[in-house]
């Protein structure tokens, strides 16, 4: 099984060539008395990513004309430092056609530039079928006079099988991007995907995927910096089934969205992530307007990129005990830098609909006002002086009676007193327990009544703290 598992990271480490090399080929201005340094820059720009590694094979640059082939590759070897699974993977090559048109003026209108990208079948198992008669990638794109960028990318329907029974099948995606207003907008469509091995069937339908950069392509696949975007993925319908074609999990609609900002100015980041699933249903249990919406502001940009990288590329046979040692010390290191700006981490919205009723909760946590740090990252004092939270839970009376049974049943399963109950006999126990249970939050005040609702709101500032409006002791 783990053979097969890193063959099909190989097939997919395959696009990913392909975006690295089209991020690169995408940034420079095309021009045709500039080719040939720009295609040199393209590798040099390949090469300065971490883990890839480009190589030009051949070129004929000419007046009209030019065609070129670059190689590029992935190196497991020193990705293996963070997955050692991928350590008995070969270095993964591809190769890159380059047809260049260029000179004052293209036949298809007023433009620097027109080229196109493929990837053939060079250096691709013969475990990945497709239809070799056609590029397994394609961009075609062109360059207007002011060094606008468009393009249409595509690849055809492909599929993976292996000796283990697992097929892994991928329709043809078509994508379609654009330039305004100093933004790549791009759109990408993949209509199917499955998955089918011998106890599961899996297939996701109508992929959807909007980008819009603001920096060069390049730029998003090294840790130098922090990248400025906003994305969505939207999938169609996500099917779980098993061999006999029986129902496990449907997930009808779910989109992700992702942003990343930095003010130029005060140079601090900024970022968002989403889900929203429409409706889902799991073994006969169904749900609706499920969202999930974190955000996270004011952070210091050179710490980010630091800790960022110390996260992605620890050094070359660093352990996790020593990757952990370390990032702790750059945090004790650089602690004011980092909590100078009053970062914050919020969850502006947690909330949806479930057969026992439905839940709405956010939190907005800073930390504030630091202007010295404290000797140890676990000073409790230090933390609860400039941390400001603000908490609130709306939950559906059954809803929550069914997580307390849930928290009751888990407290009451390795209870000496229970080794040997039958399982009615613990539900049984459970259901006498629960009432109490709940009982109890209520009167120490950790829940509120409201209508057919069960409050919660935490406080905290100023080292005072407030649950449901009464003092909440703090341990200072």
């Amino acid at each position: 099984m783990l053979l097969s598992r890193l063959c099909t990271l190989n097939k997919v480490a395959v696009i990913g060539l392909a975006a690295i090399f089209v991020s690169a080929i995408s940034t420079p201005k095309i021009i045709s008395s500039q080719l040939e340094q720009q295609t040199l820059d393209i590798v040099k720009q390949v090469n300065a990513i971490p883990y890839y590694k480009a190589e030009l094979l051949d070129a004929n640059f000419g007046w009209l004309s030019s065609e070129a082939k670059v190689k590029v590759g992935l190196d497991f070897s020193s990705l293996a430092a963070q997955q050692p699974e991928l350590k008995d993977l070969e270095a993964l090559e591809v190769v890159f056609d380059i047809d260049y048109s260029h000179g004052p003026l293209l036949a298809s209108g007023f433009n620097l530039a027109n080229f196109n990208v493929s990837l053939n079948s060079d250096g691709i198992t013969e475990n990945l079928n497709w239809d070799k008669a056609q590029p397994l990638y394609q961009l075609t794109a062109k360059t207007d006079l002011f060094g606008n960028l468009s393009y249409r990318d595509k690849s055809p329907k492909m599929s993976y099988i292996n000796s283990d029974g697992l097929e892994f099948m991928v329709d043809a995606y078509q994508g379609q991007a654009t330039s305004e207003n100093g933004q790549l907008i791009h759109k990408g469509v993949l209509p199917l995907m499955t998955f089918t091995s011998p106890e599961l069937a899996m297939s996701v339908t109508d992929l959807v995927m909007d980008t819009e950069l603001s920096q060069p392509l390049t730029s998003y696949f090294n840790y130098d910096s922090i990248p400025v975007y906003s994305a969505s993925v939207m999938f169609g319908n996500w099917q779980f089934r098993t061999a006999n074609d029986e129902p496990v999990a449907s997930l009808n609609k779910l989109l992700m969205t992702m942003t990343s900002d930095l003010d130029e100015t005060t140079r601090l980041a900024s970022g968002e992530l989403a889900y929203k699933l429409n409706d889902f249903a799991v073994m006969g249990y169904e749900g609706q307007n499920l969202e999930l919406v974190m955000e996270t502001n004011n952070w210091d940009e050179q710490s980010y990129i630091k800790l960022n990288k110390m996260f992605l590329m620890p050094s070359e046979g660093t352990d996790s005990d020593t990757q952990i040692d370390q990032i702790i010390s750059f945090l004790q290191d650089n602690l004011l830098d980092i909590l100078r700006p009053n970062p914050e981490f919020n969850i502006t919205s947690l909330k949806g609909s479930l057969p026992e009723g439905d839940f709405n909760a956010n939190l907005m946590a800073k930390v504030e006002n630091v202007e010295s740090t404290p000797n140890t990252l676990t000073d409790i004092k230090f933390w609860l002086s400039h941390l400001n939270v603000n908490s609130h839970v709306e939950i559906a009376k059954p809803l929550f009676e069914m997580v307390a049974r849930q928290i009751v049943m888990s407290q009451l399963v390795n209870h000496p007193s229970l080794a040997d109950a039958t399982p009615e006999e613990l539900n049984q126990a459970v259901e006498q327990q629960t009432p109490s249970f709940i009982g109890m939050l209520q009167a120490q005040g950790t829940i509120i009544t409201k209508g057919d609702i069960y409050l919660l709101d935490f406080e905290l500032a100023d080292q005072q703290a407030k649950l449901n409006g009464n003092d909440f002791p703090l341990p200072l």
